[in-house]
């Protein structure tokens, strides 16, 4: 039995989990690339991710959570020189079906 009641809620904890272990993310927010508000840019990608993951019973599009990523990393005033945005969408949204078909088992 899962120790989530809703979807939301083990999408809620995994997607915590993944964005506090995203070393890019993670960077741009402790040495303030975004300056003083940097940590509040990363709460709302995390806010709009979520939203996005959670909102209707179709997922959206890949290329629309890459998009978020790559707009908040513009906030952050940080070019990526690797995959991660792609690489993270990707993964919330398998991240996504799975939580749907753990917590309804």
């Amino acid at each position: 039995m899962s120790d989530f009641r809703t979807p939301r809620e083990a999408l809620t904890a995994s997607l915590e989990s993944i964005f506090k272990k995203w070393t890019a993310l993670q960077l741009a927010v402790e040495q303030q690339f975004g300056g003083d508000s940097s940590e509040e840019i990363a709460r709302e990608m995390f806010e709009a991710s979520l939203d996005l993951l959670t909102r209707g019973t179709r997922p959206p599009s890949q290329a629309t959570l890459e998009n978020l990523f790559y707009d908040g990393f513009d906030a952050l005033n940080t070019d990526l020189e690797d995959d991660s945005p792609e690489e993270v969408a990707m993964l919330l949204l398998r991240v996504r079906e799975l939580c749907l078909a753990h917590v309804r088992n």
